[in-house]
């Protein structure tokens, strides 16, 4: 199921990052690209995206870096270190976090122009 927040090529639903239409336990996988800097809340979006994983669940996230040339420009960019806290307290356990740049080698957080993130989620 794509999802995104307008109308386009191969999306199924439209909505926002933080009001996902979609149930609890839905899926084995999520990837989310780059829809983070558009959300109004941030958590919100985090969270929604772990409620729709099942138990054991992957979620994988890119979101924009530092360094990161983007049109439109988004309207929030997190550090790394927000990312992980915001998967954390949205329920997901970090599995693994990268620091990429334009051609994809690994680089220090403040020169990044993606942010990669891998968790699964553990329910209780």
């Amino acid at each position: 199921t794509a999802i995104a927040p307008a109308p386009g090529p191969g999306v199924d639903v439209v909505a926002a990052a933080d009001a996902l239409p979609v149930g609890a336990a839905r899926f084995a996988h999520v990837v989310a690209g780059a829809w983070l800097g558009d959300a109004l809340d941030p958590l919100a979006a985090l969270r929604t995206a772990a409620r729709s994983l099942g138990h054991g669940g992957y979620f994988h996230l890119l979101a924009f870096g530092p360094a990161a040339v983007v049109t439109p420009t988004p309207a929030i960019r997190l550090s790394i270190d927000a990312l992980l806290l915001g998967c954390e307290r949205a329920g997901l356990v970090i599995e693994g976090a990268d620091c990429r740049d334009a051609i994809g080698l690994s680089v220090a957080p403040e020169e990044a122009t993606l942010f990669v993130v891998s968790a699964r989620r553990h329910l209780v």
